[in-house]
């Protein structure tokens, strides 16, 4: 017993210490999971020793698990499952499975290994339940990334789970195929019971309700019973308990409809405070990192496999929804694409699943879980930097530099500028936003919604235009033509033109910051273009 106590003490002391290491680094592009499971690793059994996984720790542990996908399972909006997006992403999923299994059928690395039907689909999960939070850090769970990263994660979760049942299931096809169909049976009844009783009286509901508030939290326990029951439900069947966690989650969104902010803070409150860090940590505490260091190959190609199985086949279907295809910027297509290979709570479950049923070994399912924890490291920083690097237009900057050398300085600090200045409109659009949402509440979903798309179209069209713009401005100053125009003074004309249609956008948008700062960009690079038009006139005028 003691040794329990004191695997936990360590476990909690991780948990709280892994935000903090990550506060640390400036712009925090390193999630706070990848801390929790590799000091899980250094400190775990197969290490330092400090933690010791026995049943009960490993039991907690599958609570954690279990939280994580019922979260997961909560942020999904049945309405986006039939959107474009929903349709796009479920046909990618497949798209993804045929390729895992080409790969792991004909690469000779995968060849040497058992347990072929969970290494095809580990390759073609997405870690929804973990990208989420990674997703709210960064303020674009709402915007055409976020909702596209949430559609592919979300069949990336549903259909890896399915596929564990059917694939790595000890019966018969049919048989799997008759007892999903009864676990699916017991799931939308247990979400109708309740509406379908208060019709009968309201005092069940009402006693909910009175008591959610008081030291009985009767929302909270009612949503752990559910949760239970289910995964104990999936157990009996001998499901593996993510199916059981993640209907949890559906169900209760259902019941809820997502509307009760109250409740959801206390459920993340219970889940992010204790039960899903202690799944990571004792995630990374069952990795047994030595032997990952003797198979460095395996790590290797299996976290390039994600890439080709996972990656490659996300970043062409963003072409498919009409919405993403016209206003979509390559960098967006590049990060949802990455965020789509990040993997590692279904890595664990299906490789806990194949090493229960002797199809793999312990070494296999360590490399396996270390490569997944590795996208959840590699593919957030790779978003990071990426979006980073796009936002100061390198490729642009250099261009300029090449046709005017003689202002090099010049160009450089006006496009470090820009970033420092989009970093500021964003951290102050945070602030505003955080100001205003009492005032936001009061308007309708639909307002809001319509309002955001349109400043993130207006913040994305400007981004491109003055990017184009002063290339088109170097262009010209060379004497060539650029947007059908020839001289300097023509080219600002139009480009005056240009801008004020664009603000035609967001002129009503109660938040100008977005605008503003706009606004003060456009006046720089007016600033800039016409200090080198006079430039080029005085040397005209030496010569």
């Amino acid at each position: 017993m003691g040794n329990e106590f004191i695997s936990m003490a360590v476990i909690a002391l991780i948990a709280i210490g892994a935000p903090l290491l990550a506060s640390l680094i400036p712009k925090k592009p390193i999630p706070e999971v990848v801390f929790l499971i590799f000091i899980g690793a250094i400190l775990g059994p197969n290490m330092v020793g400090m933690i010791e996984v026995d049943h009960s720790i490993t039991v907690i542990s599958e609570l954690g698990l279990g939280f994580l996908f019922l979260l997961a399972g909560f942020e999904i909006d049945p309405k986006s499952l039939t959107s474009q997006r929903g349709k796009t992403a479920f046909g990618t999923w497949f798209v993804s499975f045929a390729v895992a299994a080409l790969l792991v059928t004909f690469l000779p690395v995968f060849a040497e290994h058992e347990g072929r039907s969970a290494l095809v689909i580990a390759m073609t999960a997405t870690a929804l339940g973990t990208l989420l939070p990674i997703l709210k850090e960064r303020n674009i769970s709402d915007s055409s990334v976020g909702k596209s990263v949430i559609a592919h994660g979300t069949f990336g979760e549903l259909l890896p789970i399915l596929a564990m049942a059917i694939l790595l299931s000890v019966r018969s096809t049919w048989e799997t195929i008759l007892i999903l169909v009864i676990f699916a049976v017991i799931a939308v009844a247990t979400a109708l019971f309740p509406k379908v009783a208060s019709n009968f009286g309201h005092k069940m509901a009402e006693f909910l309700s009175k008591n959610a508030e008081t030291t009985s939290q009767t929302m909270v326990r009612a949503t752990v019973a559910l949760l239970v029951c289910l995964v104990t439900i999936a157990s009996v069947f001998q499901l593996d308990i993510v199916l059981g966690a993640f209907a949890a989650g559906f169900i209760l969104r259902f019941l809820l409809n997502g509307e009760d902010e109250s409740f959801i803070k206390k459920l993340d409150g219970v889940a992010y405070g204790f039960f899903v860090p202690f799944f990571f940590v004792v995630s990374g505490a069952n990795i047994n990192l030595p032997s990952v260091l003797e198979d460095p190959v395996l790590l290797v190609a299996f976290v390039v496999a994600l890439l080709l199985a996972r990656a490659i086949p996300v970043f062409f279907s963003t072409y498919v929804p009409k919405e993403d295809r016209e206003n979509m910027r390559m960098v967006d297509r590049i990060n949802i694409a990455l965020y789509a290979t990040t993997s590692l709570p279904i890595i664990v479950a299906v490789t806990n699943l194949a090493v229960s049923a002797d199809i793999m070994s312990e070494v296999t399912s360590s490399v396996l879980v270390t490569a997944g924890a590795v996208t959840v490291l590699l593919m957030p920083v790779l978003t990071f930097l990426l979006t980073s690097i796009a936002s100061s237009h390198p490729l642009d900057a250099a261009q300029e530099i090449t046709s005017n050398p003689d202002s090099a300085f010049e160009i450089i600090k006006e496009h470090m500028d820009m970033v420092r200045e989009s970093r500021l409109e964003e951290r102050e659009l945070r602030r505003k936003v955080m100001k205003n949402i009492e005032k936001a509440k009061a308007e309708t979903p639909e307002t809001l919604l319509a309002r955001s798309e349109r400043l993130r179209k207006y913040m994305h069209l400007r981004d491109v235009f003055l990017a184009n713009f002063s290339l088109a401005r170097s262009k010209v100053l060379q004497g060539k033509s650029a947007f059908g125009v020839n001289s300097w003074p023509e080219l600002k004309e139009y480009g005056e033109h240009e801008w004020n249609e664009m603000l035609k956008l967001v002129e009503d948008y109660p938040d100008s910051a977005a605008v503003e700062h706009g606004k003060l960009r456009w006046k720089r690079v007016i600033e800039f273009g016409d200090r080198l038009y006079q430039r080029k006139l005085d040397k005209n005028k030496q010569d």
